[in-house]
Formats: structure tokens, C-alpha cells, sequence
């Protein structure tokens, strides 16, 4: 085979490559963090980019969601994960976790599968009264369905989704 052959078959191997991960992971982003959750210990490890999420990742100011000076943030969904992944938040502020995947997501507390890390929760509390108070959807979430939790507790909160455990986040409450 001749190079110049050679070296145009592994320039469209590059391209493809490179469209494969576009599509696979969204696109490039230099907003996001590179953390980790381990979803079995909850534990997190952080190379952080940047620490502020911007409007272009979802935030949206509303009103009622407890002082004036909260907000609302949105997670969506998708079948590579959660976009944003990772928020830094204020305390009192709410995140609204929006299915946008073909695929039934549950946004829940890390340590899968008992859902333990943020304080009070537990799967167990799931079809009981102290469900609403927990960070645990409690069921799958098809694909527009919707959760929001406010959270009250400052910390570093990691979550997963308890049907993919292989997609997870965290929740930096200030």
C-alpha cells in the first residue's frame, strides 16, 4: 500500500473517531468538571475546570422556591448521562432533574443502592411518608418526566441514576 494511501485511510479513521465522541459525549466542553463518584462509597474525586455553572448550562431564576434569592437549576437527562453532571449551588436552592432520554432514568443520593449519602435519605424511605423530603425520585423517570429537590444541606453531594449506576454527579451546596 502506498503512503499516501496510508495516511488518507487514517485521517477518516481520525475523523470518524472524533464524530464518534461528539456524539457519543455531547461535544467538548470546558465548563464541566472531571469529577468521579465512586457510587458504592459515595466518595468523590475532583479535578474541577471551573467552579461557577453558567446560564448556558441550564440555571433559571425562579420564584417560590423558598427566599427571593433562590434559583432552580436543570439537570437534563440523556441516554449518555447528565448534562450538566456536575452544579455548585447555594443553599435553599432546588435542582430539577428533566428526562430527555429514551430510556427510564431514577436521579437519586449516592451510595448505590441505599441512597444514604445525603443526610436522611434512604431508598427505604421510598413509598412512605418521609419520601418527599428525601433526594431520592423513588421510581424511574421517563422520558419528560421531571424531579426537583431542594437542597438544604451544605456539602458535597454525590447522586447516580439508580437504573444506570454508571452515570452519576455532584451537588456542591454552598
Amino acid at each position: 500500500m502506498k503512503t499516501g494511501a496510508i495516511i488518507a485511510v487514517l485521517a477518516v479513521v481520525l475523523v470518524v473517531l472524533v464524530v464518534a465522541f461528539w456524539i457519543i459525549f455531547g461535544g467538548f466542553s470546558t465548563t464541566q468538571s472531571d469529577t468521579e463518584v465512586n457510587t458504592e462509597t459515595g466518595s468523590n474525586s475532583e479535578n474541577t475546570q471551573t467552579g461557577e455553572v453558567s446560564e448556558e448550562t441550564g440555571n433559571q431564576e425562579t420564584s417560590g422556591v423558598g427566599s427571593s434569592n433562590t434559583q432552580e437549576f436543570t439537570v437534563e437527562i440523556n441516554n449518555s448521562g447528565f448534562f450538566p453532571k456536575d452544579l455548585e449551588i447555594n443553599q435553599g436552592d432546588a435542582v430539577a432533574w428533566i428526562n430527555m432520554g429514551s430510556s427510564s432514568s431514577w436521579p437519586a443520593s449516592a451510595m448505590h443502592p441505599t441512597h444514604t449519602v445525603y443526610p436522611g435519605s434512604n431508598i427505604n424511605k421510598c413509598g412512605t411518608a418521609e419520601e418527599g423530603s428525601i433526594f431520592d425520585a423513588c421510581k424511574g423517570l421517563k422520558n419528560g418526566e421531571s424531579y426537583v429537590f431542594t437542597f438544604n444541606e451544605v456539602g458535597s453531594w454525590g447522586y447516580h441514576d439508580h437504573l444506570n449506576p454508571t452515570h452519576f454527579g455532584k451537588i456542591t451546596v454552598k
